[in-house]
C-alpha cells in the first residue's frame, strides 16, 4: 500500500489503495458507473493473456514476456502508445528503485475502454526486498540483467537499444526518480502516516529505497 502511495505521488497511473479494518481496499479500475448509476465492467486482460502466454510463465526468467514484447504490444494496440510506453518504462524504473521484484507480466494489464485499448493503472506494487526468502531478481530484466544490485550504465544502454529508444530518455527518467525520491521520500512518509497511521515497516521500506538509489546511482555513474 505504501509503495502504491509513493507511485501515485510520482505521477504514475496507479490504482488507489486504502486501509480497511485489517485489510487493504483497492479501487477497481475495471468497473465504472454509467449514466444510470449502474456498475459496468470494462474488459481487461493481463499481459500474459494478451501476448498468449500461460499464467505460469509470468516472469521473463521462466520463459515469459520481456519488456520488448510488452512495448511492442502497446505500440500495436494502445490508442495512446507513446504515453503508455513511457509509463511502462517509468514503472520498470520505479520497481527497481523501490525493491519490487514482483513486477511481472500478470501485474500489467490492458483495459479495453470506450476510447480503445489502454495500459491499465498499475497494481500490486510491493517492496518485496524487505521480505526474506524472496528472490531479489527483477521480473523484467534491464538489458538482460535482472540483478538489481549490478545494473550498470551499459545495461540501461543495451535496454534502450533493444527497445529502439534513445538511452537519454530512459536515463533521464531514472535520474529524475532518484532525485525526487531522495528529496521527497521523508515527505511522502509523513503524508502517508498522517492519512493511514504509522508502522515500523515503513522505515524499513524507506531504508531499502535509499539504499537502492545509492547503489543504482553509483553503478550508473561508473
Amino acid at each position: 500500500m505504501y509503495i502504491s502511495f509513493i507511485s501515485r505521488q510520482l505521477g504514475l497511473p496507479t490504482v488507489e489503495v486504502g486501509i480497511g479494518n485489517g485489510y487493504s481496499l483497492t479501487v477497481r479500475c475495471d468497473r465504472v458507473r454509467d449514466k444510470s448509476g449502474s456498475i459496468v465492467r470494462i474488459h481487461q486482460e493481463d499481459f500474459c493473456q494478451a501476448l498468449g502466454y500461460p499464467y505460469y510463465r509470468k516472469y521473463e526468467n521462466d520463459g515469459g514476456p520481456d519488456l520488448k514484447e510488452c512495448i511492442h504490444l502497446l505500440r500495436n494496440i494502445s490508442v495512446s502508445p507513446a504515453e503508455d510506453i513511457l509509463n511502462l518504462l517509468r514503472w520498470q524504473v520505479f520497481n527497481l528503485l523501490t525493491g519490487n521484484a514482483d513486477g511481472h507480466a500478470k501485474n500489467l494489464s490492458i483495459l479495453y475502454t470506450s476510447a480503445g485499448p489502454r495500459l491499465a493503472p498499475f497494481y500490486d506494487l510491493v517492496c518485496t526486498a524487505i521480505y526474506p526468502g524472496i528472490s531479489s531478481d527483477l521480473a523484467f530484466s534491464i538489458g538482460g540483467n535482472a540483478d538489481p544490485g549490478q545494473i550498470r550504465l551499459k545495461d540501461w544502454e543495451r535496454m534502450a537499444d533493444v527497445l529502439g529508444m534513445r538511452p537519454r530518455l530512459i536515463l533521464n527518467t531514472l535520474n529524475s526518480f532518484m532525485d525526487i525520491l531522495l528529496d521527497r521520500l521523508s515527505d511522502y512518509h509523513r503524508l502517508f502516516v498522517e492519512k493511514n497511521g504509522s508502522d515500523p515497516v515503513l522505515e524499513r521500506i524507506n531504508q531499502t529505497i535509499r539504499k537502492r538509489i545509492r547503489r543504482t546511482g553509483s553503478l550508473v555513474a561508473g
